[in-house]
């Protein structure tokens, strides 16, 4: 006799995280299908800005966060300028964006 399980799981994610997949997994028999993942955002600090001598590119955005696979532009702080040649616009990857560095 053949006997089918079938489970639904079904998510979301949080206002500032971002979703990869679809909303829901199915299990069917043990097996388990479809892609349920919250991505982090990105939350970059006034402190970590001013360790790094930079601003944001823009004085009228004070949004210090970035979902996942958004940018944020940032420039050199008054009398420094860029270390290293990565940009000075950068991507967040799930929870994770690498700040420039002026000095």
């Amino acid at each position: 006799m053949l006997m089918l399980l079938f489970l639904l799981l079904w998510g979301s994610v949080g206002e500032s995280f971002s979703e990869n997949g679809g909303p829901y997994k199915i299990c069917i028999n043990g097996d388990w299908t479809g892609e349920l993942r919250c991505l982090k955002p990105c939350v970059v600090t006034t402190e970590t800005m001013s360790e790094h001598n930079v601003t944001l590119r823009f004085r009228n955005h004070n949004k210090l966060y970035a979902v996942h696979d958004e940018s944020i532009q940032f420039r050199c702080s008054a009398g420094t300028t860029q270390s290293g040649t990565s940009g000075m616009r950068r991507r967040c990857n799930d929870g994770v964006l690498h700040v420039p560095t002026c000095m």
